[in-house]
């Protein structure tokens, strides 16, 4: 499964709610957008991170980084790869380094709450090649 990586052009309102979009610069997708709907927590929680406003208490994606941090963890990338139903799925990898040895460790994740925290740490964002041809759309 080939993976392109993407970055957050931003997050949108539409009549079906907010959405984040994702664009590539890669030839093959350069003219598409990948539009993600999520809730507006998370519509919020990514627009600060984007905009570099740092809310006077932790959201939960800052207490989620904070913890893999502290724990001696880095979020090393997120892979969307998966729809199901027009449901995205997604896994978020983190780096973690025991008696200095590395261990990768890989869990399930919303693509929302992978991108919210890979925008905190500008982790990179990949999308499996099947899902962009299933869900991308022509930027307008």
């Amino acid at each position: 499964m080939k993976e392109i990586q993407m970055v957050v052009k931003g997050i949108f309102m539409s009549d079906g709610g907010p959405f984040v979009a994702l664009v590539t610069d890669e030839e093959r997708y350069k003219d598409m957008v990948l539009p993600i709907f999520i809730d507006e927590a998370q519509a919020h929680s990514i627009s600060l991170a984007l905009e570099g406003i740092e809310p006077p208490r932790p959201l939960t994606h800052d207490l989620m980084l904070t913890m893999i941090n502290e724990m001696g963890g880095a979020i090393d990338k997120v892979v969307i790869d998966q729809i199901t139903n027009s449901v995205f799925y997604a896994r978020l990898y983190v780096e973690m380094y025991v008696e200095g040895r590395r261990r990768e460790v890989c869990t399930d994740a919303r693509p929302s709450d992978c991108i919210a925290l890979a925008v905190r740490c500008d982790a990179p964002i990949y999308v499996s090649e099947e899902v962009l041809e299933k869900a991308a759309v022509p930027i307008e």
